[in-house]
């Protein structure tokens, strides 16, 4: 089962995902050529990951960014990449498990994402 969703506040999706994976796309103004980063946060949709994708929506926020949000609850892809959930992919690349990541640490690594300027 999948939910789909649109919006921009992370409390709005916090609590709503009930299937196996639930989609939220945040965008804020930036440039046309960049493509949306990839947020995936890996857990059965307890309160660290629920609170844990809500930081990232935050940080996207904070950051004026374009990103694709997933919070994937299914056992098998979860065990893929993580032992200890909440795990958080960023464009496909593992780069926490079992914690809940804070806002600060989110920007800082999406900050480091941010493509150079031209020249």
């Amino acid at each position: 089962m999948t939910d789909r969703l649109r919006g921009q506040d992370p409390e709005d999706f916090a609590g709503v995902a009930l299937g196996e994976r639930a989609f939220c796309r945040v965008e804020q103004p930036m440039s046309t050529s960049q493509t949306p980063i990839q947020i995936r946060v890996l857990g059965t949709g307890c309160r660290k990951c629920r609170k844990t994708l809500a930081n990232s929506m935050t940080a996207v926020k904070q950051l004026r960014l374009q990103a694709d949000f997933a919070l994937v609850k299914d056992i098998r892809e979860i065990s893929r990449h993580v032992v200890f959930p909440p795990g958080v992919l960023i464009d496909g690349k593992l780069v926490a498990e079992g914690y809940v990541v804070p806002v600060d640490l989110f920007v800082e690594w999406l900050s480091s994402l941010e493509p150079p300027g031209p020249g």
